[in-house]
């Protein structure tokens, strides 16, 4: 997935539950007693171990507090008041009942709340001890006899105390931190989750101190963002704040992406109600409800003609098994008519009126969906037909402009309702060139708002207005024959490629003239500054040999187009248009063409291209909720936005309409461009149903079409829902990343300093099962298997192995990637290279680059005359792959038979014979490939019987006639293939 998710997009909307946090001022050991404080959580099961306490002098009468913490949650409890002499015997219970605790590694905190606050985590100003408990006696007892286990958690000063009170309208504080950070990322405290210290009136309390935040700890902006369990999934909200224009009684309401200077309302109320049938309504409280608080007599219901509904029956929604809820549904006597009548609901206790939006309705495919439908703006030189998917506006609009900016020509059409959900207008003239923007009007929409087409071909300016394009106009010349891409029996036949539009060309030694754009793609020729033999761009891709160049997102994303500030591109903005940034001119149709230019010139080569596609979230600019308000995106049964993706939503690929966009929008991609594939962003929180028939559709157009993504996540989605993930794609031909392989071979990539095989030679069963296709692990077929040591996300390899092995010279560095090289490109799989690395792309240790400047992320091409060694022997290993189809065999059944492993008594090695039977194309009869790890040792290695020759060894492809018999002796930190024919 890519790493946006943490450090740039905390933010999600939340309707229900509301969170707020309250920033205190500081106040010394003693003044908490003018608070009304409350006791943590009580467990309510047996005990499960026991801390005898020799407590610090001092503390006689404190209560000391415990806690169990184990997978982001606090499993166990305990609590004592100590003696005044001997030590305090804390039991520590279990927090459900019937509870057990396996045997396993815990988390002990313990804390001597000096202040009056109670928890086991420390507020400032406590003594703590914080150790590693390993669970695997019954009853387990734990002694603390040592004072120096104890420490104090210090405050700064006093003026620095940012207090954070945390209040949800469900109650419902399961192990809630909050995620801190300096806004402008130049200091943040390594512990930067920040834990309950206590509790009063609010609910759970939590501090941090303002000094460790900045590069003088003196931070303008420091973010909170809470989170339950530790879970990414279940964060609250958008991005909050906290500035000291504000002071230090701040308040913030989770999905109000507003800051309070004051406590907000939060008196009982009405927070949503949702139309979910023609007969039902679903009310989201702001606290807990009885089923008496909500009877039928206590509901009102009107129209916007001042019709009275009927209510028939009410019923909770209960998630917490208690007879509570904050989700209540009413049943009415007659159906509602959605499209000419607006309704609200008053419920008496609970505040005024709120309006009944659509919700749940809007996916009844009787009543809202038209598989058909042509979708956006088709032109003609007569006219242009403008359709849209709007089912809860009143009326709508097409606004015509002759201009980008500016109101020139402004010109308001009004459209009709064709049934479906679905307007259309019709404007007379060759509108070409001119722009447009839809403007809908009714309940729930902003009056006098304009907004962009989500099916418009040609957006600009930033995602601003919508071109009217004749595409035809934008083909290069021979179109028809260039957009054809590369024949491809199998995905094991691709080598891909991946990179980034700008880093590809943008160095001043690219030596090429269109840097960072399309156009620089196209460039043939080009060669490294002072030395013509160093070629670059699109030759050196051709030199390389890769079959498939996969774009990092092209489809316009959400950015500033005139502006230099750098992007990844990985929030999208609108999905049929080509981005901006990468063009000559963002105003008008040359996005279009100098896209359509870039794959003309790598189908000429015989180099397919792939577009990294992201449909599981969206920019929160997009007009998605300004056209069909909370139809688009999942939400929560409490209202907010689900944020599995960690990017602030999660796009409802279900939805039968927002279906219908992923596919209408990847067929026009394949149709207009000729793209050979997509590579799909998270592609787990797509439910499975949606991507077997983007599968579907797709192979109607391209039978070849290459079909992969993130298999993993998926967290937020619900029954009967499908993710697709690692576990679901069995019976699909749709890929996934093999991250088993990338941790086997390279380490890690949650801990930049955690070395595998090719560092260290460590975890030889998980090298084995990665060299197969970890077929055993998880891929059906070795087709679906994209096999990786790096990419965009995380950190490059080079960077890697300098974490995860500190003492290595670059000499080293190039050994052990050449061994990561030959074990990539020989394992059986989908071999997929991150751009650059080929000759030791570094981004100097930036393992998230997706906003870094153009000194991180630009490919360096100076590297590739420094480590030429390198790029020959990855260009060699390429070439032997694409030779030899022995190493893209397409079934698990033949690598069961084929590929068998010989002991090699050396460690650190792994030595692996393959003995095809009548494969078609293979010329060899035996392959054999060995991998030394060994940082100093060479290795003799006994071949099997007769005589080998040395196809690839240390230095690359062997050049004339190598011929061994019985042993092999391998130097360290290399590999070498041999065969018999």
């Amino acid at each position: 997935m890519n790493k946006q998710t943490l450090s740039s997009n905390r933010c999600v909307k939340a309707l229900l539950p509301l969170i707020i946090f309250v920033v205190l001022s500081y106040e010394p050991a003693g003044a908490a007693d003018k608070l009304v404080l409350f006791p943590p959580p009580q467990p309510k099961g047996d005990a499960v171990a026991t801390v005898e306490v020799a407590p610090p002098p001092g503390n006689v009468g404190r209560k000391i507090f415990a806690g169990l913490k184990r997978d982001g949650r606090i499993v166990a409890r305990g609590q004592a008041v100590i003696p005044s002499s001997g030590n305090a015997t804390v039991k520590i219970e279990a927090m459900e009942a019937m509870q057990t605790l396996a045997g396993g590694d815990c988390e002990l905190w313990l804390t001597i709340s000096r202040n009056g606050l109670e928890s086991c985590y420390p507020s400032y100003g406590d003594l703590f001890a914080h150790q590693k408990w390993d669970l695997r006696k019954p009853s387990p007892v734990m002694t603390l006899s040592d004072p120096s286990v104890w420490k104090e958690r210090k405050l700064s000063k006093a003026e620095n105390l940012i207090t954070v009170h945390y209040y949800r309208y469900d109650e419902d504080y399961d192990n809630v931190g909050v995620w801190t950070w300096d806004a402008d990322d130049k200091r943040t405290p390594e512990q930067n989750e920040i834990f309950e210290v206590g509790r009063d009136e609010y609910g759970p309390i939590l501090q941090l101190d303002r000094a460790d935040y900045g590069e003088k700890g003196d931070s303008d902006k420091i973010g909170l963002l809470a989170r339950m369990a530790g879970d990414w999934n279940r964060k609250d909200g958008d991005d909050k704040f906290w500035t000291p224009d504000l002071g230090r009684d701040v308040y913030l309401i989770g999905g109000e992406n507003r800051v309070w200077a004051q406590p907000p309302d939060i008196s009982p109320r009405v927070v949503s109600a949702s139309i979910d049938a023609p007969d039902r309504i679903v009310l989201g409280m702001s606290r807990l409800v009885e089923q008496s608080d909500v009877t039928p007599d206590k509901i009102t219901i009107i129209d916007d003609q001042k019709g009275r509904q009927t209510l028939t029956a009410t019923r909770l929604l209960s998630r917490n098994g208690k007879g509570t809820a904050n989700d209540v549904e009413l049943t009415l006597s007659a159906p509602l008519d959605i499209v000419r009548r607006a309704y609200e609901v008053k419920v008496d206790g609970f505040g005024t009126r709120v309006r009944a939006l659509p919700r749940a309705i809007l996916t009844d495919t009787n009543l809202f969906y038209d598989d058909a439908a042509v979708l956006g703006a088709t032109y003609t030189a007569e006219g242009t037909t403008f359709r849209v998917f709007a089912p809860t506006a009143r009326a709508m609009q097409v606004v015509i402009y002759d201009r980008a900016t500016g109101d020139k020509g402004r010109a308001a059409h009004p459209m009709r309702a064709t049934g479906k959900g679905i307007w259309e207008g019709n404007v007379a003239g060759d509108l070409e060139g001119k722009f447009y923007l839809y403007e809908p009007e009714g309940d729930g929409f902003t009056p006098g708002r304009e907004v962009l087409d989500i099916y418009c071909i040609n957006a600009v300016n930033s995602s601003a207005r919508a071109r009217i394009t004749d595409l035809s106009k934008t083909n290069p010349p021979g179109w028809e024959k260039a957009k054809v891409g590369p024949v491809l029996e199998s995905p094991v036949d691709m080598v891909v490629y991946e990179m980034h539009v700008r880093d590809f060309t943008i160095a001043a030694n690219s030596g090429v003239e269109h840097k960072g754009k399309y156009l620089g793609f196209t460039e043939a020729g080009t060669h490294l500054p002072g030395d013509a033999s160093i070629k670059t761009g699109l030759d050196s891709l051709t030199e390389l040999g890769v079959t498939h160049v996969q774009l990092l997102p092209v489809q316009d994303f959400e950015n500033d187009e005139s502006s230099t500030n750098y992007n990844w591109g990985y929030v999208t903005s609108a999905y049929n248009t080509p981005e901006g940034w990468y063009a000559t001119d963002i105003n008008n149709e040359s996005r279009i063409r100098e896209l359509k230019q870039l794959i003309a010139a790598l189908h000429e080569r015989g180099i397919g291209v792939i577009l990294d596609v992201v449909y599981n979230h969206t920019s929160n600019s997009t007009s998605f909720n300004a056209l069909v308000p909370h139809y688009y995106y999942r939400y929560q049964p409490d209202g907010r936005l689900c944020n599995g993706s960690g990017c602030g939503n999660d796009f409802s690929s279900e939805a039968p309409m927002a279906r219908k966009y992923i596919l209408d929008t990847l067929k026009y991609w394949t149709k207009e461009y000729g793209v050979d594939g997509y590579r799909f962003d998270i592609m787990a929180l797509l439910d499975l149903d949606t991507m077997k028939e983007v599968e579907r559709e797709l192979r109607a157009i391209n039978p070849h079409i290459v079909l992969y993504g993130e298999a993993w996540g998926g967290g937020t989605m619900r029954p009967p829902l499908k993710p697709t993930n690692k576990e679901n794609v069995r019976g699909t031909h749709l890929g996934g990343f093999n991250d088993n392989l990338r941790d086997a071979f390279v380490g890690y990539h949650f801990d930049n300093n955690k070395s595998a095989f090719i560092q260290s030679g460590s975890g030889i069963n998980n090298v084995k099962h990665a060299i197969e296709g970890n077929w055993r692990d998880w891929a059906p077929t070795p087709a679906q298997a994209i096999n990786f040591l790096s990419c965009h996300d995380n950190l490059v390899v080079w960077d890697k192995l300098k974490l995860s092995k500190p003492g290595a010279t670059e000499a080293e560095m190039k050994e052990m990637m050449k061994l990561g090289y030959l074990l990539l490109l020989t394992s059986q799989g989908v071999p997929f290279l991150h751009g650059g690395e080929e000759f030791a792309r570094t981004k100097f240790g930036n393992d998230n680059s997706y906003n870094a400047p153009d000194n991180i992320n630009e490919v360096d091409w100076s590297l590739k005359k420094k480590n030429y060694d390198l790029f020959t022997y990855t260009r060699d290993l390429i070439a032997l792959r694409k030779a030899h189809p022995v190493f893209r065999l397409r079934s698990k059944e033949q690598i069961a038979a084929w590929l068998k492993f010989h002991d090699t008594n050396s460690p650190g090695t792994v030595m692996f014979t393959i003995d095809p039977s009548g494969l078609t194309g293979e010329t060899w009869a035996h392959v054999c490939v060995i991998a030394n790890s060994d940082d100093a040792a060479s290795y003799d290695f006994a071949l099997p019987t007769g005589p080998w020759h040395v196809a690839l060894d240390a230095d690359g492809a062997v050049k004339g006639e190598r011929v061994v018999e019985g042993m092999v002796r391998v130097r360290y930190k290399s590999g070498m293939v041999l065969y018999q024919q």
